[in-house]
């Protein structure tokens, strides 16, 4: 965000934060209601917190979903292809959602594939008509080649290296860079 003077509020912030102690300056910052006051000699700053809600534990802002809104949602890759949709969200034993089962092909469900896709390699978007979708930067030919399972045999996710191979084959690998659109095909 910007000031009146165009001077960025996170520069500002760093700047009143390093450059604060570095003289031997107090440096205040409040934050309230999603807005931020930072104070010190010479520098005062005004302005929103970017995002949304923010997180207790990391001070880090997110943007809830509910689930109901992530199951069922379109998968689509980079290029706006349709992958598939979302069709169930693994969690472990304390609720922290870590996995979402992609349904990709097949009709009416005859023939389709499921995918267990790690969390961080996904996004979560809205469309301008404030519908939802989730994006996979994974072209189709190199989720064919991604270990997939059917609806009546299911992975073991308390297998680690079932976790593994799947965290590696999307998070480790060329195949996937999330968020930065960029796309690699495994040959």
């Amino acid at each position: 965000m910007k000031n009146a003077h165009g001077f960025s509020i996170a520069a500002a912030v760093a700047f009143a934060l390093i450059a604060g102690p570095a003289f031997g300056q107090i440096v205040d910052v409040q934050t309230q209601g999603g807005k931020i006051d930072v104070r010190a000699p010479g520098v005062r700053v005004e302005g929103q917190v970017p995002g949304g809600i923010r997180d207790r534990d990391n001070n880090t802002a997110f943007r809830p979903w509910r689930s109901s809104k992530i199951v069922g949602a379109e998968v689509k890759n980079s290029q706006d292809e349709s992958l598939g949709t979302v069709n169930d969200l693994i969690l472990d034993d304390q609720g922290h959602a870590h996995y979402l089962i992609l349904a990709h092909g097949g009709v009416l469900g005859v023939g389709q594939k499921m995918f267990a896709i790690p969390l961080k390699a996904v996004t979560f978007n809205k469309t301008e008509d404030d519908g939802h979708f989730v994006r996979l930067n994974v072209q189709e030919s190199v989720l064919e080649k991604a270990d997939s399972f059917t609806s009546d045999k299911w992975p073991d996710f308390n297998d680690m290296q079932y976790r593994k191979s799947v965290d590696d084959f999307y998070l480790n690998s060329t195949v996937n860079t999330p968020n930065t659109g960029v796309n690699v095909e495994v040959k």
